[in-house]
């Protein structure tokens, strides 16, 4: 999945399937996919963990989508 030339909402849609696909990307891996800096998934990856469950651990940025709580209000 070579995403050149995309536009960023295309990225951040692009790396959110792909940690709920895999479960877990390096910053690294997810420059290389998308064509960008290691600094702009960096950026993605801090707006995508405001509304999906995604961490850094150990060098990689994790999915757990077993911490999602849900308000019952």
């Amino acid at each position: 999945m070579m995403l050149l030339e995309s536009t960023r909402i295309e990225r951040v849609i692009s790396l959110t399937l792909l940690f709920i696909e895999s479960g877990q990307v390096t910053t690294t891996e997810a420059a290389e996919l998308t064509g960008v800096s290691v600094r702009t998934i960096q950026r993605d990856f801090a707006e995508i963990s405001r509304v999906l469950p995604i961490y850094p651990e150990n060098g990689r940025w994790v999915y757990s989508p077993e911490e999602v709580e849900i308000s019952p209000y």
